[in-house]
């Protein structure tokens, strides 16, 4: 499954590999959309799309340059398909406790020595707010299929086969399953370089590792990734982006999420170790 260079090497290459894709694709999309002339929100689009397209072939390349695909990959079917069902209704319920993160950590202030970087982290939250806008404000089913696409499945299954993909399977060759998925659920969390997000997509980024590692499929976290991406273009199609729940951040609310969570998370366990007792015997 890996080739005999260290964890280390492994990570440049792939880094390499990654930066190279990126640099094709995007290179491709700046020429398209400029030589058409395209609107702003059609521009943003085009590059997200080709960057789901630059990070797929990407680990796919290195996967078969520097090892075995389909395992490094995780492109096996589930242990079990309960696991999907489990990993949708995990996301589902998780939406308050995410909500009460974000507000969290919109709340956390660096200390004053920090305050540039302060500036800077909350300069890209904004940023990043408002690009995220411009894609979601459609008004039509065709721009929704689109959102649904691009943003929703694109995003999940390039992000997913670079992190529960390609670099969690070399982590756990070389450390631990707890320390490869927590250290890069928090990777994952700080890629985004969003203050807002960072605690609630760190805690997603553990539930997709632990979903990945107790499947041994690739499809259960990119499943439940996509499930978290739709819910988010949905409701801002059928309302707007700037729509607030604040019920959601009602401790009870959250309160009842939270449990809901680490009981779902304890019956896919269960149903992980039933799985491998059963291929023991």
């Amino acid at each position: 499954m890996f080739n005999k260079y260290s964890l280390f090497v492994n990570f440049l290459l792939f880094v390499a590999t990654l930066f190279l894709s990126l640099i094709l694709f995007l290179t491709v999309g700046y020429f398209i959309t400029s030589t058409l002339e395209v609107s702003l929100r059609t521009e943003i689009l085009t590059l997200q799309a080709l960057q789901t397209v630059a990070f797929i072939v990407a680990t796919i390349l290195f996967s078969k340059l520097f090892g075995d695909c389909k395992q490094m990959l995780l492109l096996n079917t589930p242990n079990s398909y309960k696991l999907i069902v489990v990993a949708i209704a995990i996301t589902l319920v998780a939406l308050p406790l995410v909500s009460y993160l974000e507000v969290i950590s919109s709340s956390i202030k660096l200390p004053n020595c920090f305050q540039k970087l302060q500036q800077w982290l909350e300069m890209g939250d904004q940023q990043t707010l408002e690009t995220t806008k411009i894609m979601l404000n459609v008004n039509s089913i065709g721009g929704l299929i689109v959102n649904l696409l691009v943003i929703a499945l694109g995003a999940a299954v390039g992000e997913e086969f670079i992190f529960r993909g390609v670099l969690l399977q070399l982590l756990r060759k070389r450390c631990s399953v707890h320390v490869a998925v927590i250290s890069l659920a928090v990777i994952f969390s700080a890629i985004h370089l969003q203050v807002t997000g960072f605690l609630s997509r760190t805690l997603m980024g553990i539930i997709l590792g632990y979903l990945a590692v107790w499947s041994g499929s690739i499809m259960v976290p990119i499943v439940a990734h996509f499930v978290n991406n739709s819910v988010v273009v949905l409701v801002s199609y059928l309302w707007c982006a700037d729509k607030e729940f604040d019920f959601l951040n009602h401790w009870l609310v959250v309160l009842t999420s939270t449990i809901l969570v680490v009981t779902l998370l304890i019956i896919a366990n269960k149903i992980y170790k039933r799985h491998s007792q059963f291929c023991d015997t």
